[in-house]
Order: C-alpha cells, then structure tokens, then sequence
C-alpha cells in the first residue's frame, strides 16, 4: 500500500492567528444568510460548503440578499520522479474561486482560495493509487472550504452594505457615461444628416 507523503495548505492571510484548519472556529460569520451557488450544485463541494455554513449559523436560501458563486479547478504535477519501488510524487492543487454578489447582482467582492497537497503514485497499484487520490481530493476540498470560511468570518454585513454603495455608485456612473455617449452618437449622427443633401437623404431612405 501506498503511503500519503504529505499534505499543506497555501493560507496566505493566516500568518500567526492561532487558525485551526481542523474544527469548527469559534469565530462566527456575521454574514446570516446567503444564497450559494456552483457549477455542480448538488456535488460534494457545494455540499460540503453547505454544511460547514450552516454549522457557523448562516441560513442558505436562494432568495437571500448576499449570493455567493463559488467555482473549482484541480491540477496536479509532478514534483519528482522517484525510484521504482517508491514510484512518482504527484502535487494535486485545489483552487477555489469566490464571488459575493449584492442587490441588482452588482459584484462585490471577488477573491479565491488555494489548497495543495501530495501523495505517491505507483501505476503498479492502480486501485491503491486511486484510493489515495480520491483521500487527498477530500482533504483538498476540506481545507479549501475552512480557508473560504475564514475569509467570509472577515467580512462584515456593515463592509458588504459600504460595498453595496461603492458598486451601485459605480453602476451609476456607468450608466451615465453610457447615455453621454450615445447622445454623443445621436448628435453626430444628427449633424451628418444635415449636411447630406435632402434628395440624397430621400434616396437613403428609399432604399
């Protein structure tokens, strides 16, 4: 059988917090309730992430004021090749994207999460080899959820609120410049009909 080298986290945000990646923090999510949504809703990550909201008190429901949209990808590569009797180091690397969205769907806030671990690979074992695979793909998605929890226990309802201005005032503005532009458009298009000849324009509209 096999053995799992090693497993490690990337947790940029984490330096000298006393974070625990295993159990459930005493730190509460302000955030009470949110909608959540991914590619695979009914796959073991939006599952599990459900689960782990619930147990820090967030209700989920798809009417809820905050959404948040989460997506996943997973690589693996080669760390090294090892003897035949060791086999290959293979690094699987989990990274999880994240998006809140507020009222109107305005985006406010945009961030992912990373997780990587290790294990040997032997083709000579293709079953042991799976086992360990599907063990460390558990471990990943476990770790990357605790470290999208520790993230959402830093955003207060009081900061997604100041967000909420900052996004519709930057809607608004862009609204703005975009009827600027198209009267800018109807005023161009205004004066080139006014120098066109009136039996030319006749003969545009003929045809």
């Amino acid at each position: 059988m096999k053995r799992l080298v090693g497993f490690f986290i990337i947790a940029s945000l984490l330096s000298g917090c006393g974070f625990h990646l295993r159990g459930t923090s005493e730190d509460k999510i302000e955030i009470k309730e949110l909608a959540v949504s991914a590619g695979d809703r009914y796959g073991p990550l939006v599952k599990e992430l459900r689960e782990r909201l619930a147990d820090h008190g967030v209700k989920i429901y798809d009417t809820a004021m905050y959404k948040l949209v989460i997506t996943s990808s997973i690589n693996s590569r080669t760390l090294a090749f090892s003897s035949s009797i060791r086999g290959t180091d293979i690094e699987q690397i989990l990274t999880l994207k994240y998006r809140i969205y507020g009222v109107n769907n305005l985006l406010l806030v945009e961030d992912t999460v990373e997780a990587r671990g290790q294990y040997v690979s032997d083709i000579n074992n293709i079953v042991a080899d799976e086992l360990q695979k599907n063990r460390l793909d558990q471990e990943l998605r476990g770790n990357a959820i605790t470290l999208l929890i520790y993230r959402l226990q830093s955003i207060s309802p009081a900061k997604l609120e100041e967000l909420q201005q900052k996004a519709q005032e930057q809607k608004r503005l862009q609204d703005e410049a975009k009827q600027q532009r198209q009267k800018a458009a109807e005023e161009r298009r205004k004066l080139l009909l006014q120098s066109i000849p009136l039996d030319e324009i006749e003969q545009l509209n003929s045809q």
